[in-house]
């Protein structure tokens, strides 16, 4: 048998290996991956008033430009939190900033 074909992997595999060998790519798809979440699940309205999502250690920091609005939602931060969680699947999102 060849030797180069004892070493044949999966690509998903390699690459999965890669993202968790490296912390700032692991970061920055945690990054990507909660702000997809947050705009495909909180809808069209939140998403219009929202103009940055950042996300960085456990924290998500929302810039809002409606004060009814920041107001709400800072009403509802654990069920924001509970929500993104869920979607992701793991406990990714520990707080929420609004600004």
């Amino acid at each position: 048998m060849n030797p180069i074909r004892k070493r044949d992997q999966r690509l998903g595999t390699v690459l999965g290996k890669l993202i968790e060998s490296n912390p700032m790519i692991n970061e920055q798809l945690t990054q990507l991956r909660v702000a997809e979440a947050f705009r495909a699940h909180l809808g069209t309205v939140i998403n219009t008033y929202t103009t940055k999502i950042l996300y960085k250690k456990g924290t998500l920091t929302l810039v809002v430009v409606s004060a009814p609005l920041r107001n709400e939602l800072a009403q509802n931060t654990k069920k924001i939190i509970d929500l993104l969680n869920d979607v992701l699947g793991s406990n990714i999102v520990n707080k929420v900033i609004l600004k």
